[in-house]
């Protein structure tokens, strides 16, 4: 069933093989068994993005030198797909240099990323880029309008807290004395995790994305710790707003709580219509967490006994039919998977 191009129902796509992994977004990417890879909807940004996008409505074969392993979630912008021997490709949108070629045309043919190391970890936010390397080194690209990049570079920030833009068109390095086991972009922000569990953070601060619990710093161009008490052992991120799974299972949220400023809202499920949360607090969800997934405004935590809870944004039933349109506490969903 569909209305003006949205499908309410789930439909089965035209792919003629096993299906092991999809990244969502604008366009999609999904990855085959036998390590193919196909794509569907944007197949062409236009300029920046913008006029002049065409689409593809069914699943196309992209032809790629060698098998496919791995793909990672680019967000909407970016095609990210590793083969089996380690070299990571990388297509679609080039606003402020996401192809890290040194240009800013959009291309949708894949090209090998050059980067001094095997990538183990990859994370897009909409427009830059952070990858954790097998050679221990965090390298980020993109733009920088709030020092996303983590090069220690001071940022002209005019009086409206717009930024004059400033990007970086291939990897470089960014400096973190701990050897870290995950990353993670966020909008205009970007996470670093460490072995010991502490987490780090560098980019916008204007809805407390640092956690810091500083309300007049409104960016950071180095790393900063997140302020939060205990071993972090997993990262999730949403829009302008985090989680950090502990060592203990339990949950941390900070950043953009309410964006509407109206008082059932609340998009970190603490029941509260706070805007802003410049310090993590914890979210009352009352199991283990295993793992988050998030979506705009809205939230899935998988608990270790399969079930899920969610809170945030209900619209267009996002969340469930059975719930509002906001759920303001993380709430237990009737299904379940395995453990």
């Amino acid at each position: 069933m569909s209305s003006e191009g949205t499908v309410t129902l789930p439909t089965k796509l035209s792919i003629d093989e096993k299906v092991v992994d999809i990244a969502p977004g604008v366009f999609a990417v999904a990855l085959t068994e036998e390590g193919n890879i196909y794509t569907w909807g944007v197949d062409n940004f236009g300029n920046d993005g913008g006029e002049g996008r065409t689409y593809q409505a069914k699943p196309h074969l992209i032809s790629m030198p060698e098998n496919i392993t791995k793909i990672y979630n680019g967000h909407g912008a970016v095609g990210l797909a590793k083969d089996v021997s380690n070299n990571l490709y990388i297509w679609g949108w080039n606003y402020q240099g996401l192809l890290a070629n040194g240009k800013t045309e959009n291309s949708m043919t894949p090209q090998k990323l050059e980067i001094p190391s095997e990538v183990l970890d990859i994370s897009c936010y909409s427009t830059h880029l952070i990858a954790l390397c097998k050679n221990g080194k965090v390298y980020t690209w993109g733009s920088n309008d709030y020092g996303e990049q983590g090069n220690g570079v001071e940022l002209d920030l005019i009086t409206d807290g717009d930024a004059t833009p400033s990007a970086r068109l291939y990897p470089g390095e960014v400096k973190i004395d701990d050897k870290i086991v995950a990353v993670a972009a966020g909008n205009y922000v970007s996470y670093a995790l460490a072995e010991d569990g502490d987490l780090y953070a560098w980019g916008s601060n204007f809805v407390g994305e640092l956690g810091i619990g500083d309300k007049e710093k409104k960016y950071s161009s180095v790393p900063v710790r997140v302020n939060i008490s205990g071993k972090v052992k997993a990262i999730a991120v949403g829009q302008s707003l985090a989680y950090a799974i502990m060592e203990d299972k339990t949950v941390y949220g900070w950043g953009y709580n309410n964006n509407s400023k109206e008082t059932n809202k609340s998009s970190l499920g603490i029941n509260s219509n706070k805007e802003i949360i410049y310090t993590p607090v914890i979210i009352p969800i009352n199991n283990k967490v295993k793992s988050i997934s998030t979506g705009k405004g809205h939230a899935f935590a998988f608990a270790e006994d399969g079930s899920i809870w969610a809170w945030g944004s209900n619209k267009s039933n996002k969340i469930s039919q059975d719930l509002p349109e906001y759920v303001n506490t993380p709430t237990l969903l009737d299904i379940k998977v395995e453990k």
